[in-house]
């Protein structure tokens, strides 16, 4: 039997026995130093990364369970598995088995008192280092000194306790029970170390649904918080409760096979095996469990997706009372007022109503009845009326909110998501609500009070617009706690001294309803009669201190945002708006199609407490422009025509991947929370004016780096996220203490719109081929591309006033009411504004411009005051029969010729009609130098990127031609020239690359296994070929045919070129063109070679360093000696072409008399370690008709 005194005895033998081994000595110490050399990396990353991305400070040492834990835990049980695996034969070789054998203990006793030994030996040192670390962050944040932070004591105890000491003894048990039958002590550390690796690693990277139950620590499934902390939860008691009987069975088992007399030894072993087995049911009922619960909630699903349309009511008000009681229930007692739709079937309409609810009376137009139905969160109400007015409709209810019932349709699901992105992904948040003792979060995407129709397809604006609804609820908290709702907040009488009730009723419609509330502390400010606040946990308190030395200039940038167009009417909707610290564990993505954030709610901005709260992001610049106001003495009005170069506070929300960005949660107020579009198209028109209004109020900033300019808007995009959550462990080694200019979160979300996958899935979306119910994500991909360009456009043409008078005509007009485009259009005449006129059919088009530029040429005309005045003009030419539109930018020449977007800015958008020409007319006023090149910037056509061509260099520069400046576009009837000539270019249906032995595919099981394991790459795939970027440093592959995008390259509309890099001759490639000759006869055969060496001082290698391209692509990836054969009929001719020698653009290969009009020209891969290009061939005729 196990007694205490014996249990400890043996402990403490093991301990003084253990320490006596070198190798002891060796682990503790190498496992301390590698627990220091990473906390201070931690420490180091968080000093002087912080400030660049809400990413960073997901990783900061606070959250230090999460970021490190699992690894420290992980190290210390590696530690155990090579300290218990010879345990028996150090007591043979020590002889203390001697001594063993007349210990008046069972083996069991044994074998648990040395199991705890060894643990305890373990223990310590990561005690003693976790209160380190914890003393030395209470100092710093004490002290102020700025580097050092207090580590989130709830997760510090649940890892200590739930983490450490289950794992280590679980180890323990398992390596002491293998090491009792087998023999092999290497055999004994490979199946520990197997299960070391399948608990930590694989574990992890399973979907969270099933993760959830299997891993083995509490950082992995309780994301740590400060202001909402968890210990422990039902997941991990199971899991430890799981560990725990099988160390209970490891030990036993292992006492039953110890070479010790044991009484009862079958009786043992039998309870071994079964708490092993009690063990496993554990854990397989709760797989078992989560997987009745997935089965619940697609029960859900199907029930929602079978509602009637038509049964859909449109909800226009919200009133009554909601009882919070924090952690325990929520009582409400609402009137909805609903209008029945005049077309429904049934006999009732339907409303989505969290499940986790129990109705406790219902009234429908002051009645009270019984016979209404709620299940599956579809609360069907018997309605029979259909006249166009509105009935009240009453609800007593209470419970606690089902957190499962959220988002049901979220085009990506937690299960498919494996991998890597399995801890990306648990960075974005598991909760879907929070409804903690200390906080409260009542999103709305739970459908914790009632909505119009089912809790699927809200996004599908095409055929359900969204509702819109006054609200005026009486929401009772907790005694001194504080609400945040949408737009508004008063504090009422109560005749409870242990609570405060609150009333909102924001003066205008809002379409959903987010609640926080917990005890924050609060700052604000009124900026033109609207209360700016932020709310925020007193922790945090010295961070948002810091920022009220700032009030000034932040009043002005707020001013900024709000002055400009309030007179036209596009003014923010609500009294107030609440910036609100909310924990980092509420989920921050929503469902459907969009996957669109849920930080920014109407009159809300929440804000994760891993972000602003807690990083140290400087205020310099905002301090500056203070100081040089009152140092010049400017007035309000001239602080506001003041601008200031960017500031650190404007770059961190820009890199900000989890949608907290202000831009985004305060201008989806002005129009996005107003108006419900519905009809053909919708999506996309919502998004456009919602990029509008975006960089309506926000190029006004203040603060250059507040303004979008000419980037996509500012929008969460679930991908990015998913990428860029969190920074990799392997990103602490990184020593640079330079700040980059953009983070590689802003980077990764400005260049999203502009990657080949992105414009590939647009030009299927614009063909129709792509379509939401397909494949959301991709379809969202597309129609952001499209609304980043008509938002640029509409800008461009109509102008900044014009367009804000739109928009604020519009809110006006349809305020709560839903709209279709051609109400857009109406009230756009009423602003004197011909939208269809001005955007042609940029809306509705289902087919995208193709542009050709010809016929260069450049002039000298009269100087002006500022000196010589030069006029390149060009034809554009648009060979689709789609509308495009176009700016321009260009560069001058000699040594600094500009940059192309300082001429951007001075252009203006311009529109060529499907199958029409214009001459456009560039006049360089502002440099006096010669205009050497112009790029024809399209915003959405087939070309994707800007077109180039270059000015003749055969004028006289000094010869003036006294004439005006023509108009900057003139229409003009033009067409190419039909040629004879006949080319096949790499990116044409007639071109292939073909390969006799094919390299190895990324088949479904491989692609997972890597995913898996997180090798797993990024493959950008554009028509069919592999994409090399070189913007990514990394070299092309060997031996695989790739495209690459380049300038300079043969397109009709792209110019791209494809090459093979060190191809062998063992394994042969080649690309293949195709072609069908008219007639057969003599042709000319040329071949277009794409690269060109570039002399670091001539005028093409200025061109491209003054873009920030490479030139020494050419010195990198020299062109090889290249085998092109010509197949046509039964010849077969092969030629040798230097491409070396060769000049950049056509060269001739050879003249071919074919007689057969099919030809097929191969290029072989093969080089001596060069490089093979294959861009484009033409065949020209040279027989007379």
């Amino acid at each position: 039997m196990l007694t205490l005194q014996a249990v400890f005895v043996l402990a403490l033998f093991e301990v003084k026995l253990t320490l006596k081994l070198f190798r002891t000595k060796i682990y503790l110490l190498l496992a301390s130093a590698v627990c220091i050399v990473f906390y201070a990396l931690v420490e180091w990353q968080y000093i002087f990364r912080a400030a660049e991305s809400a990413s960073v400070g997901i990783m900061a040492p606070t959250y230090l369970a999460t970021t490190l834990g699992p690894y420290f835990l992980a190290l210390f049980c590696l530690a155990i598995v090579l300290l218990a695996y010879d345990l028996r034969e150090r007591d043979l070789r020590s002889s203390i088995n001697e001594v063993l054998e007349v210990v008046p203990a069972s083996n069991v006793t044994v074998v648990f008192g040395r199991l705890l030994g060894l643990v305890l030996l373990l223990v310590i040192p990561v005690v003693v280092f976790v209160f380190a670390i914890i003393l030395y962050g209470s100092i710093a944040e004490g002290a102020g000194l700025g580097y050092g932070n207090l580590i989130e004591l709830h997760s510090t105890a649940a890892f200590l306790v739930w983490d450490l000491v289950p794992n280590l003894a679980f180890f323990g048990s398992l390596v002491i029970f293998l090491s009792t039958f087998i023999r092999s002590k290497a055999t004994v550390v490979l199946i520990a170390l197997t299960s070391l690796l399948v608990i930590f690693w694989l574990f992890l990277r399973l979907p969270l649904d099933a993760s959830s139950s299997l891993v083995t620590t509490t950082g992995a499934t309780l994301f740590p918080s400060e202001i909402a902390p968890r210990f422990v939860s039902v997941e991990i008691l199971l899991n430890r409760s799981s560990l725990l009987f099988f160390t209970l069975g490891f030990v036993v088992l292992a006492g039953c096979c110890w070479q010790r007399p044991l009484t009862n030894r079958t009786r043992f072993a039998v309870v071994g095996v079964c708490s092993c087995v009690f063990g496993s049911l554990i854990i397989g009922g709760a797989l078992f469990h989560q997987q009745l619960s997935q089965q619940e909630i697609q029960r859900w699903v199907r029930a929602h997706v079978a509602l009637e349309l038509s049964t859909f009511p449109d909800v226009t008000h919200i009133r009554g009372s909601v009882d919070i009681v924090p952690n325990h229930k929520v009582e409400l007692d609402l009137t909805v007022k609903l209008i029945p739709p005049e077309d429904n079937s049934q006999d009732y309409v339907a409303l989505s109503f969290n499940p986790g609810y129990q109705i406790d009376k219902f009234w429908v137009d002051g009645n009270e009845i019984d016979d209404y139905s709620f299940e599956h969160g579809i609360l069907r109400i018997p309605i029979l009326t259909r006249d166009g007015n509105a009935i009240p409709v009453r609800i007593k209810a209470r419970g606690r909110p089902d957190a499962r019932f959220a988002y049901l349709d979220a085009a990506v699901k937690t299960k498919d998501i494996t991998g890597a992105k399995v801890r990306n992904l648990f960075a974005m948040g598991t909760a879907s609500f929070i409804f903690h003792p200390r906080f409260v979060v009542l999103t709305s995407g739970i459908k914790w009070y009632p909505t119009s129709g089912a809790a699927t397809g809200e996004d599908e604006l095409d055929t359900r617009p969204r509702d819109l609804f006054m609200v005026d609820l009486k929401v009772t908290v907790p005694k001194d706690w504080l609400v945040a709702g949408p737009g508004h907040r008063e504090l009422t009488t109560t005749n409870d001294a242990k609570k405060f009730v609150y009333r909102i009723a924001p003066k205008n419609p809002v379409p959903e309803m987010t609640v926080v509330s917990s005890k924050f502390e609060r700052a604000s400010t009124v900026v033109e009669g609207i209360e700016f606040e932020v709310l925020y946990s007193k922790l945090h308190r010295r961070r948002f201190s810091d920022l009220r030395e700032i009030e000034t200039s932040l009043k002005t940038r707020l001013s900024s945002f709000l002055v400009y167009w309030v007179n036209v009417g596009l003014v923010y909707p609500y009294e107030r708006f609440s910036l609100v610290e909310v924990p980092a564990a509420l989920r921050i993505y929503g469902g459907g199609w969009k996957m669109d954030t849920v930080m920014g709610p109407p009159g809300l901005m929440l804000m994760r407490e891993s972000s602003l709260p807690n990083s140290n992001v400087s205020i310099v610049d905002e301090l500056n422009f203070d100081h040089n106001s009152e140092l010049f003495r400017h007035d309000e009005s001239q602080r506001l025509q003041r601008s200031s170069a960017g500031t650190d506070l404007s770059s961190y929300f820009n890199s900000n991947v989890f949608g907290e960005h202000p831009t985004i949660g305060f201008t989806r107020n002005f129009v996005h929370y107003q108006t419900s579009i519905t009809g053909p198209g919708a999506q996309e028109l919502s998004q456009v004016l919602e990029d509008v209004a975006q960089r309506l109020i926000f190029d006004r900033s203040i603060f250059w780096d507040d303004r979008i300019d000419i980037y996509p808007s500012r929008a969460f995009i679930f991908e990015v996220a998913l990428k860029n959550a969190k920074r990799s462990v392997y990103d602490l080694f990184d020593m640079n203490r330079r700040t980059p200019r953009k983070s590689r979160e802003e980077l990764a979300l400005v260049r999203r719109g502009s990657q080949t996958e992105v414009w590939n899935d647009f030009e299927q979306y614009s063909l129709g081929k792509l379509t939401f119910s397909q494949a959301p994500l991709r379809s969202f991909r597309a129609v952001r591309m499209k609304s980043t360009a008509l938002s640029q456009i509409m800008l461009k043409l109509l102008g900044r006033r014009s367009t804000a008078t739109i928009l604020g005509l519009l809110v006006n007009t349809y305020k709560g009411v839903p709209y279709g485009y051609d109400d857009l259009v109406a009230e756009a005449r009423k602003a004197e504004v011909d939208l269809e006129n001005v955007l042609g059919d940029s809306f509705t088009s289902k087919g995208l411009p193709g542009f050709i530029l010809a016929e260069p040429t450049i002039k000298r005309l009269p100087d002006s005051e500022y000196g010589k005045v030069f006029q390149a003009s060009l034809i554009v030419h648009n060979s689709e029969p789609f509308d495009g539109f176009a700016t321009v930018s260009w560069l001058h020449e000699g040594a600094g010729g500009g940059q192309r977007d300082d001429t951007r800015k001075v252009s203006k958008s311009f529109l060529v009609r499907g199958k029409k020409s214009v001459r456009l007319n560039v006049v360089s006023y502002s440099f006096p130098r010669p205009i050497d090149v112009v790029y024809v910037e399209p915003y959405l056509s087939l070309n994707r990127e800007a077109v180039r061509i270059d000015i003749p260099e055969t004028f006289d520069v000094d010869t003036i031609v006294d004439e005006p400046a023509q108009p900057y576009v003139v229409d003009i009837s033009w067409s190419p020239i039909d040629s004879p000539e006949i080319i096949v270019d790499d990116l044409d249906t007639a071109f292939e690359t073909v390969y006799e032995r094919p390299p190895l595919t990324t088949i479904p099981v491989i692609s997972f296994v890597r995913d898996l394991i997180g090798t797993s790459f990024v493959e950008e795939w554009d028509q069919g070929m592999l994409l090399y970027v070189p913007e990514r440093g990394v070299p092309p592959q060997k031996q695989r045919w790739l495209r690459r995008i380049h300038e300079n390259a043969y397109g009709k509309y792209r110019h791209t070129y494809t090459f093979v890099y060190k191809g062998k001759r063992e394994h042969p490639s080649y690309a293949k063109f195709t072609t069908s000759l008219p007639t057969s006869g003599r042709w000319r055969l040329d071949y277009h070679m794409p690269v060109e060496f570039l002399d670091p001082n001539g005028a093409e290698a200025r061109i491209q360093l003054v873009q920030g391209r490479e030139i020494d692509w050419y010195e990198r990836y020299p062109p090889g000696l290249t085998q092109i054969l010509i197949a046509y009929g039964d010849a077969r001719e092969t030629h040798e072409f230097d491409a070396q020698a060769a000049k950049f653009g056509w060269n001739t290969i050879g003249e071919f008399d074919v007689d057969s009009t099919h030809i097929e020209v191969w290029i072989s891969g093969a080089s001596d370690k060069k490089t093979i290009y294959a861009d484009a061939i033409r065949w020209v005729p040279l027989t007379e008709d």
